[in-house]
């Protein structure tokens, strides 16, 4: 940045603005990568979501939604759908985050990580039905990152809430099991809340189901089909996992 304070603005090209508006942003200078990013001439979808990052830099979340849109407009591609959905997320706009996530998966469904996201803002949806149609990106997702844990519960949890107690108790374990091998490696506070809360849902929907067996003879049995929380108890109003 220090470099680009000493050429003369007049003297600089159009992309040598633009280096210098990346310099400036990269260092955490907003307000001197705004300044440079104004004075060039935009002719690129990648020159508006430099903008639009710049703006997000300079907390300004409803400008930068609104360059995130110029640069759609000039390329509609699958990477600047998925750049504007994370910059929509960021500005708590989960709706348009969710829409340009789907733009995204349909101009690259073979993209693991556009496939993974878009799943989990499906699974933090208000409605039921909306979180239901995550399942099959959640699925494919815990295949593409095994290792990711929150994948994985979220999945859970999503069988638990569409009443497939069975998948969802085996997703538990196997998350369970992959952050046990992490457990044992160190004292990880929030891992160990994460396990206790997942090993409470494994063992309330084991209880459950072995309940649900031994009862069913019974004509007037008592329905066990209501949702886990994350906290072990039942409750039909529990929110997707990924909202906790």
């Amino acid at each position: 940045l220090k470099h680009w304070s000493l050429v003369p603005l007049d003297e600089m090209t159009d992309n040598a603005r633009l280096t210098a508006a990346h310099s400036a942003l990269a260092s955490g200078d907003g307000a001197t990568a705004e300044s440079y990013w104004q004075q060039a001439s935009l002719h690129s979808a990648d020159d508006w979501a430099l903008g639009a990052a710049i703006a997000e830099a300079n907390q300004q979340p409803a400008l930068a939604l609104q360059r995130q849109r110029q640069a759609l407009t000039l390329q509609p591609s699958a990477e600047h759908y998925y750049t504007a959905a994370l910059t929509a997320e960021r500005a708590a706009d989960h709706e348009q985050s969710t829409r340009w996530l789907a733009d995204a998966v349909r101009r690259a469904p073979h993209q693991p990580r556009y496939r993974a996201e878009y799943g989990m803002s499906l699974a933090s949806a208000d409605a039921p039905l909306v979180r239901a149609q995550a399942l099959p990106y959640l699925e494919r997702a815990t295949q593409d990152y095994p290792e990711d844990y929150l994948l994985g519960e979220t999945l859970a949890w999503r069988y638990n809430e569409v009443s497939d107690s069975a998948a969802s108790r085996q997703e538990f374990k196997r998350v369970i099991d992959l952050e046990q091998t992490l457990e044992d490696a160190g004292d990880d506070r929030n891992l160990q809340v994460r396990l206790y809360r997942q090993r409470k849902a494994y063992q309330t929907l084991t209880q459950r189901d072995s309940f649900t067996l031994s009862s069913s003879w019974v004509p007037e049995g008592t329905s066990t089909n209501d949702n886990l929380r994350p906290d072990g108890r039942n409750d039909r109003q529990r929110r997707a996992m990924s909202q906790n």
